[in-house]
């Protein structure tokens, strides 16, 4: 129903790809074009594979919400709230009305200035609400009322 990665931005990839490219450029000065050219092309490629592969993943399927390792059933999601910047950053820190302290939180800080509170019904659960960052919470959140 709803699936996002949460990548770095754009400047992130250019930054780190100029960076593999200097490597490169340093190698070739120092051994020879060929080497320089395999060295760059192979540490840009592991650099973005790494960012790729260490990105999470947000997903909301009819039964559970998945957000990186951690899974959700639908059934024990009670409320969300769509969070602006303030308001991410007040439940990052424990400090929002409707957020806890020992809330999962996966907060990508290049994953946008907004994110959602899913407060849980589950009283057993060590963690009352979950708090995800997101580059369209008002999508993230309509996949999970949809869910329920």
């Amino acid at each position: 129903m709803y699936r996002e990665r949460l990548t770095p931005r754009p400047v992130i990839w250019v930054v780190l790809g100029a960076f593999a490219g200097t490597v490169g450029i340093a190698y070739a000065a120092a051994v020879g074009i060929p080497i320089g050219f395999t060295v760059g092309l192979g540490l840009v490629t592991l650099i973005y594979a790494v960012l790729w592969w260490t990105s999470p993943m947000l997903t909301v399927s009819p039964m559970c919400v998945t957000a990186g390792p951690a899974a959700l059933p639908i059934e024990s999601i009670a409320e969300t709230t769509i969070l602006d910047t303030e308001g991410l950053k007040l439940a990052r820190d424990g400090r929002h009305p409707d957020a806890d302290a020992r809330a999962y939180t996966l907060i990508r800080p290049w994953a946008g200035n907004a994110g959602v509170l899913i407060t849980l019904k589950d009283d057993a659960d060590p963690h009352p609400s979950w708090v995800l960052s997101s580059r369209h919470p008002d999508d993230l959140a309509a996949a999970i009322h949809a869910a329920r």
